[in-house]
């Protein structure tokens, strides 16, 4: 469920409400409809996104496999449920920025969109070259192994 979750906010709700908000930012006049419909993907995709750190930091056997990684969320009803109300709010208001941030850009000059998402990809797996986090579980040996664990975390990325 996990990784269908992961697909769904990767490759429909993140798009659709970017191009939701390029269409809202060409056009010339406001509809309350778009806006309405915008606000429900970002909602969606927000509550999406707040689940899935909820499922994961939650599970018993993450918690105990890395204490480090999971268990932010407290175990108190009051406390989880702010941090709960917390992760939707920063999760709407990231994908809010992210998604007006891509569309004004791309509004300009689209090839300056694709370099930017592209920089930042190269940028964050260099981060995870650096930290030695790019080797997989795929037994790959040689020269083949770098473009291999790259190949393999590309897929696995959920």
């Amino acid at each position: 469920m996990f990784k269908l979750r992961t697909v769904e906010i990767t490759f429909e709700s993140i798009p659709g409400t970017t191009i939701q908000i390029m269409a809202i930012v060409r056009s010339s006049e406001l509809d309350s409809i778009a806006i309405l419909s915008l606000m429900s993907s970002i909602m969606t995709a927000s509550f999406s996104a707040t689940v899935m750190t909820y499922d994961l930091d939650t599970n018993f056997k993450k918690r105990t496999e890395s204490p480090d990684l999971y268990g932010f969320i407290p175990n108190k009803r009051r406390r989880k449920a702010l941090t709960l109300i917390s992760l939707f709010i920063f999760s709407t208001c990231a994908l809010i920025v992210r998604s007006l941030a891509c569309a004004l850009i791309s509004t300009k000059d689209a090839k300056v969109m694709g370099l930017i998402l592209g920089g930042e990809c190269l940028i964050y797996i260099q981060y995870r070259a650096i930290r030695r986090d790019l080797i997989m579980w795929a037994p790959l040996h040689g020269m083949v192994i770098i473009p291999g664990e790259h190949w393999c975390h590309a897929l696995s990325v959920s």
